[in-house]
């Protein structure tokens, strides 16, 4: 039987923020995210196509994580990878903060908004927990489920060259 490049869906983390969604792989690579809502055209979707867009964080010589969990209480995911040479701990989710429409409702809301609104910001954080972890990270967008690909401007790739 032939292995698919895709993991089954339940193998997937959900990201929420009651606005947006997005699916993290094992390999710690989001593959599913559309913003600035739900139904708006996706930013990364190798979870149809591999080249439709991808962002990973992750060990750079591990794909199968050491184990995977919602912190408890929160919709903070958290996967842990054991290399050769160390623990590597990346949390990904997607935040909530203040409401700060005072003087306005939220066209988007149907009913009584909280406290609370979507920010639309996805934040991903990695720590080595123990040893030394050489760390990829790919940040791949393609717009409209694949069909634009991103263009990097000099200014964001001169921040990564020093």
């Amino acid at each position: 039987m032939e292995r698919s490049a895709f993991p089954p869906i339940a193998d997937y983390g959900f990201l929420s923020d009651c606005e947006v969604t997005a699916l993290v792989a094992p390999s710690g690579n989001v593959e599913w995210m559309c913003l600035p809502q739900f139904d708006s055209p996706s930013v990364f979707a190798a979870a149809l196509d591999r080249d439709a867009g991808r962002f990973r964080i992750g060990p750079a010589d591990v794909i199968v994580p050491a184990s995977r969990r919602y912190v408890p209480g929160t919709m903070v995911l958290e996967t842990t990878w054991k290399t050769r040479t160390g623990w590597m701990v990346v949390r990904d989710s997607l935040t909530v903060g203040p409401w700060h429409h005072v003087d306005e409702r939220a066209h988007r809301q149907r009913r009584p908004p909280s406290d609370w609104e979507a920010d639309h910001v996805l934040v991903r954080t990695a720590r080595c927990s123990q040893g030394i972890v050489e760390l990829t990270l790919v940040c791949e967008p393609s717009f409209e489920y694949g069909d634009k690909p991103a263009e990097w401007d000099g200014v964001f790739e001169q921040a990564f060259k020093k």
